[in-house]
């Protein structure tokens, strides 16, 4: 449902805003997808970890969390207005519309993001999936209903958009501050020694997570420096869209895995509940990944409109990636699991060193094509390293990698099961 939500939005957006300026709004959406990266400090994912393992209590670690985000993000945004004009001139050098207002405007997503993340991991380590998927159905559907509307209606452009994602974020903090105080109101906590623990188990998620920030949206940054708005507008709109249709199968079971194994001493059960989650997901990935390739383009011709369809060669290069690296995301929920995120950011680090060199390389001749091959070729490297790490460190086959008839008949019988198709049918 959000998916198809999201794909409504993006078309309203996109035939609303036009190329140039749909660039823009991505250009926008750097700042905090940056600010996440570098400034969250990943004290929601170990808390996870110290919650499973029982060192610490609900009420307590909730406090510790958003006081944690208030800082983070006020130090944050202060080093932005530091260097605002510099960054500005960087960010907005190929255009001469005027973005201050909404630059300022944009910040006030930053803490928010934050402590809506806190929530959002805390029903993750209570597996309580009903209350987590409403939470994000909250912010994505207020969101987008709000946005359109101010979009629409009142013709706002990227102001429209961009209110309708704070409050839609809003009310989704609301109803998860509400739903977790009930189940164990905050309590005042402050621990040094449980803050440098959770600091040090942090720090390899952090550092994880700059680098794979950078896997994923480094050509975006590149792309917003070297080309021109619509450019940028294409290509994003190819990778956001590649990215979110594959992103939904290893999302759904990495936000259950991750709490599961951080709970469970069983390596055995571990190393095999990560490998059948590998092998579905590969599965299922392949299959969408096979069908979008057939039909993207008229996809795209009918929901955003012929100046679109460059955005189509792009997303045809990036898909194969972007199934690999989806699928093989089982395994770092697994390594975060067993206390091992120290291996993280050493399976990222030169696959993004290596999608960097190609490309500073390829951008400047073959502009949003080279930015595509570089993805790809950095999402193949990040897969094979992930199963060559997990295949080292565990004492599996290398045989159970691979997908079988088991893995087949699983997915028929869960397809059947959910649409109530009876056998013989």
């Amino acid at each position: 449902m959000l998916f198809l939500t999201n794909i409504i939005t993006s078309v309203i957006i996109a035939r609303k805003l036009g190329p140039d300026m749909r660039g823009l709004f991505a250009i926008l959406l750097l700042i905090p997808g940056y600010a996440e990266a570098f400034g969250r400090l990943k004290f929601d994912i170990a808390a996870v970890y110290f919650l499973g393992k029982k060192k610490v209590g609900l009420g307590e670690i909730v406090f510790l969390l958003n006081m944690l985000a208030i800082l983070t993000s006020t130090i944050i945004i202060s080093l932005f207005l530091f260097q605002y004009d510099w960054m500005y001139a960087k960010l907005y050098q190929n255009t001469t519309v005027d973005m201050h207002f909404l630059t300022f405007t944009i910040l006030g997503i930053i803490p928010l993001r934050f402590v809506s993340l806190n929530y959002s991991y805390i029903l993750i380590y209570r597996e309580d999936v009903k209350t987590y998927n409403r939470m994000v159905v909250l912010n994505a559907l207020g969101g987008s209903v709000i946005g359109i509307l101010l979009l629409v209606v009142l013709d706002w452009g990227i102001w429209g958009v961009l209110l309708g994602s704070i409050i839609g974020l809003l009310i989704s903090i609301i109803y998860g501050f509400l739903k977790v105080s009930r189940i164990e109101k905050m309590v005042p906590y402050f621990k040094p020694v449980l803050i440098w623990e959770m600091a040090k188990y942090g720090f390899q998620h952090y550092l994880a997570g700059i680098i794979g920030h950078l896997h994923v949206y480094l050509t975006n940054l590149l792309s917003a420096l070297y080309l021109l708005p619509a450019q940028v507008a294409f290509f994003s709109m190819a990778k956001r869209l590649g990215e979110q249709i594959t992103r939904m199968i290893p999302g759904a079971i990495n936000t259950l895995l991750f709490p599961k194994i951080s709970k469970s001493d069983d390596d055995q059960y571990n190393s095999e509940i990560t490998l059948r989650s590998f092998r579905i997901t590969l599965l299922i990935l392949i299959l969408f990944g096979l069908s979008l390739a057939i039909i993207i383009k008229p996809l795209v011709y009918l929901l955003y409109g012929v100046d679109y369809l460059p955005m189509v060669l792009p997303f045809w290069i990036m898909l194969p990636g972007f199934v690999l690296v989806q699928s093989a995301s089982v395994f770092s929920s697994y390594f975060a699991g067993i206390g091992r995120p120290d291996l993280l950011p050493k399976i990222l680090l030169i696959p993004l060193v290596i999608q960097l060199i190609i490309a500073v390389l390829l951008m400047p001749v073959l502009g949003i094509i080279g930015a595509s091959f570089s993805f790809l070729i950095s999402s193949i490297l990040v897969s094979i390293i992930s199963i060559s790490v997990f295949y080292k460190i565990t004492t599996v086959n290398i045989s159970e990698f691979l997908i079988n008839k088991n893995d087949v008949a699983y997915l028929i019988r869960f397809i059947q099961e959910r649409l109530h198709i009876k056998k013989g049918y």
